[in-house]
């Protein structure tokens, strides 16, 4: 019989070993260990309760990250566009940010997001106030800027979304070791309840069968002739 273990550290096994525990508490007789049962069920609730705030929180963070890169793809979109519009107004194929930028377009799109995207903002202001702009240049222009100030306003709303769920991970982690402990301490008032006659009892709450998964028989090589 395997033995449900005391410190499980991993969030995902606390939710399934306390589930376990507690489902199999409501079809035997748990009246010698009432109190550390019930101080159990609190420390998983709360436990779980936390953990669950953790799952939101890093799904609302993970759908800000995607935003970013969404907007950075449409970035460097804008920046190709942005070189080809320069380059057809005039400016020198091989650097076509010549005079508006110390950085290559290539080396540009290698920037960081955040860093890009204010290297970008810089260039198109440049562009526009030197007021000689075609108005296919101004195009591109004003879609490079619009497309760096949109990675720019996806970047903000990461922040508030990255803190929102490390402190929902403190919050939880916080609240791992009152669950060890909870769990420990109805393990130890288990055994005691056996030695007391609560026959079965221990077993019935923390111990399982460990499944042996069947062995595959080989397959048959097929009859040569």
């Amino acid at each position: 019989m395997a033995t449900l273990r005391t410190q499980v550290q991993n969030p995902g096994a606390r939710r399934t070993v306390g589930q376990s525990l507690l489902s199999a508490a409501r079809v035997v007789d748990t009246k010698k260990v009432k109190v550390r049962l019930a101080a159990f069920a609190k420390a998983h609730a709360a436990y779980v309760k936390a953990a669950d705030k953790v799952v939101a929180a890093e799904a609302v963070r993970d759908s800000a990250h995607a935003a970013v890169a969404a907007q950075d793809v449409a970035q460097d979109v804008a920046v190709d566009a942005l070189v080809l519009a320069l380059v057809g107004a005039g400016a020198p194929r091989l650097s076509p940010l010549k005079g508006l930028s110390n950085v290559a377009p290539a080396d540009l799109k290698k920037l960081g997001t955040q860093k890009q995207a204010k290297e970008l903002l810089r260039i198109t202001a440049a562009i526009t106030k030197r007021g000689d702009a075609s108005p296919a240049l101004k195009k591109a222009t004003k879609a490079a800027h619009d497309a760096a100030t949109a990675v720019i306003k996806a970047g903000v709303s990461v922040v508030p979304r990255e803190k929102l769920y490390q402190e929902s991970l403190a919050a939880r982690d916080v609240l791992g070791q009152p669950w060890e402990t909870a769990l420990a301490y109805l393990k130890r008032a288990a055994r005691v309840a056996e030695d007391d006659g609560a026959t079965g009892l221990f077993a019935a709450l923390f111990e399982s069968t460990s499944a042996v998964p069947a062995k595959k028989k080989p397959a048959k090589k097929p009859a040569v002739g």
